[in-house]
């Protein structure tokens, strides 16, 4: 977003400087980011042992349990070395 800087010195008030006419439009900006923003965490597990998608889990629901919104991904790989344990004797949770 462009600003003109002699259309804000012209619409300031008497006697304010442009540095507060910056500060005041940032502190607005911060003001609306923060009130309108949902913290987000993104996970991608890639590896294909319990050992690395534990984290995740743990990670996952703990920013859950704290409003944020969370999205897991598991990658192909991930999946299929899920299925080769299974067909070795691993036991799935049902």
């Amino acid at each position: 977003m462009a600003i003109d800087l002699e259309c804000a010195k012209s619409s300031l008030p008497q006697g304010a400087t442009l540095e507060d006419w910056f500060d005041e439009q940032f502190d607005r900006k911060i003001a609306a980011y923060k009130t309108n923003k949902t913290p987000k965490l993104s996970i991608l597990v890639s590896k294909g042992t319990l050992d690395r998608a534990y984290p995740a889990f743990i990670l996952s629901s703990t920013a859950a349990a704290v409003d944020w919104e969370v999205s897991v991904f598991f990658t192909f790989l991930w999946i299929s070395s899920a299925e080769e344990r299974d067909q070795t004797g691993y036991q799935c949770a049902e």
